[in-house]
């Protein structure tokens, strides 16, 4: 928002920006780096926003990893964190990413900057550190299905806990719905949508229809 651009050619037209690594460990060798989908969970009542936790379906391209896929979760805190840190700058000479040690370049606060210094900031846009996973680790590892897409719901159940629903689409096209609580899996419950397996595109929880669920935990979590 404070970026007023050049003093001349870029004058009020430049904007910079600065981008993390979201990184999704996994039990092999290398992680999972591929964002197939991600929802934004809201916080609880009286919760700062700071508390948002985004619940990201990841799989990979490395050939060990194939038709594997994960759900890790990343909080806005510690989101927030890696974009107060230091960054690299790219060196075309030598194609590898520096940390940079100069203070005063830093994106998003380019105002009554000179064109040079806005030429220079054009290089320095990846963060120095990566955004880490809760605890981690992803809280689901499949090795059997490839999850495309993926919708969360938080639910007080009648023994006063609240319990976290990952509802989850194959690319085969079924539907997966886990119950966790404290980052556990407490229930798994595999549905096929068709007799014939096809692949679904979007998926969308109904708040409607949320009261119906929330009786459906009490008979299976009692």
């Amino acid at each position: 928002m404070n970026d007023n651009g050049g003093t001349l050619v870029q004058q009020n037209i430049w904007t910079t920006f600065a981008k993390a690594e979201i990184r999704c460990p996994s039990s092999k060798k290398l992680p999972y780096n591929i964002i197939q989908d991600i929802f934004a969970l809201t916080p609880a009542k009286n919760d700062s926003s700071n508390e948002i936790l985004f619940y990201g379906i990841f799989t990979s391209q490395w050939p060990e990893s194939l038709g594997k896929s994960a759900v890790c979760v990343f909080r806005m805190n510690d989101i927030k964190a890696v974009f107060t840190g230091g960054y690299l700058k790219f060196n075309k000479d030598t194609q590898r990413w520096n940390r940079e040690t100069r203070q005063d370049l830093r994106p998003g606060t380019c105002e009554q900057k000179t064109d040079n210094t806005i030429f220079e900031l054009k290089d320095i846009y990846l963060m120095d550190s990566f955004i880490r996973p809760v605890g981690h680790k992803p809280i689901l590892e499949s090795y059997e299905h490839l999850y495309t897409k993926i919708t969360v719901q938080r639910v007080k159940a009648a023994n006063m806990k609240t319990y976290i629903i990952l509802f989850l689409l194959t690319a085969s096209g079924s539907f997966h719905k886990v119950v966790m609580e404290d980052g556990e899996i407490r229930f798994n419950e595999t549905i096929q949508l068709f007799t014939e397996p096809q692949p679904v595109t979007n998926l969308l929880l109904s708040a409607e229809k949320a009261s119906g669920e929330k009786r459906v935990m009490k008979s299976r979590l009692l």
